[in-house]
């Protein structure tokens, strides 16, 4: 081998060695970058899980609160209903009691006396 046949063979390899050293700089490039967007993706979403469980710890809190009413509500419904049913028993049995009371008299000899009575 000669020298021009070296140096040219060496440059060659240097430049191969330049090429690779320039794709090698490239791609940890590439992966830094790609690890600080992983690293970005990665807090991102931690933040969106805890947004999501402080969402979530409030939506219980609510729904427990609504549950909470809901049940008052129902006991004073409850409450309303047998109200309601005893005025209505008690509307019922003086109907009938005013009903019979009526009857009775009639029977008994009791009639209403007209407007016009002789003197």
């Amino acid at each position: 081998m000669t020298s021009t046949q070296t140096d040219r063979q060496l440059d060659k390899h240097k430049n191969i060695q330049e090429s690779l050293t320039d794709e090698l700089l490239g791609m940890s490039a590439a992966l830094k970058r790609n690890a600080l967007a992983m690293q970005q993706g990665v807090a991102n979403r931690g933040a969106i899980l805890e947004e999501t469980d402080d969402s979530i710890e409030r939506n219980l809190a609510m729904q427990q609160q609504s549950v909470k009413k809901s049940k008052e509500e129902y006991r004073r419904g409850s409450r309303s209903l047998w109200r309601t049913l005893l005025i209505m028993l008690a509307v019922g049995m003086s109907f009938v009691g005013v009903y019979f009371f009526i009857r009775f008299t009639t029977l008994l000899g009791y009639k209403k006396q007209g407007r016009h009575t002789e003197l």
